[in-house]
């Protein structure tokens, strides 16, 4: 019994050692695997950009072909960047322990997304809309990427960039594909609104208290 339970204890602290959580709070969503595969290109430069270009190009008809191809370019020697910048150790979920465990300093899910938006968001595309993206908030399971959209189109009828679930090299699926329950990085569920404002006014109670504030 012992051995069973050490076992158990074992395999919960590898789990959340792995896991690609931002902060402990958030909702957890109902979800349902699809098991729907993300493409990937291990190939040469040129022929993942034409194809991840496809693909966006794919989401709406009033994205231009051009800036489909810049995005893709940058997105792809981004992901690449970040890998050397994170001195990637192993599979994702093996470094996820490395950063979680201290012997690496980034290259969480999030962090990835967090460190190529403003590269990306910054290209100016004039038909690209490019969102954060969260799933399962709270989870074990939670994950983060980027969404591509065309300007005013539905987030849920973008496509998904995932850097993370390969190390750095580029994976990308539509966001009514995943597998994963996709949403706005920066929309809080309604059942979290009131668990956010018990933690603000907390947070406000302590900063006052340290203020000597009444």
């Amino acid at each position: 019994m012992k051995s069973f339970i050490c076992r158990m204890a074992l395999t919960g602290t590898l789990l959340l050692t792995a896991a690609c959580s931002t902060q402990p709070y958030k909702s957890p969503d109902s979800y349902r695997w699809s098991g729907t595969p993300v493409t990937r290109l291990d190939g040469p430069h040129d022929r993942k950009v034409s194809e991840l270009s496809r693909q966006i190009t794919g989401v709406h008809p009033s994205i231009d072909g051009r800036e489909a191809a810049i995005l893709s370019d940058a997105a792809i020697r981004k992901a690449e960047i970040l890998r050397e910048q994170y001195d990637i150790f192993g599979p994702a979920l093996m470094h996820n322990f490395m950063v979680n465990t201290g012997f690496r300093d980034r290259g969480l899910c999030y962090q990835w997304a967090e460190d190529m938006y403003p590269e990306l968001d910054a290209l100016g595309l004039r038909t690209i809309e490019l969102h954060r993206a969260v799933a399962l908030r709270g989870h074990l399971r939670e994950h983060s990427a980027l969404v591509v959209t065309a300007i005013n189109q539905s987030f849920y009828e973008g496509l998904v960039m995932d850097p993370w679930k390969y190390s750095g090299r580029l994976a990308w699926v539509r966001v009514a594909d995943s597998r994963y329950p996709w949403r706005p990085f920066d929309e809080i569920p309604p059942e979290m609104a009131e668990a956010l404002r018990l933690e603000e006014e907390k947070e406000r109670r302590r900063q006052q208290k340290k203020n000597g504030s009444p």
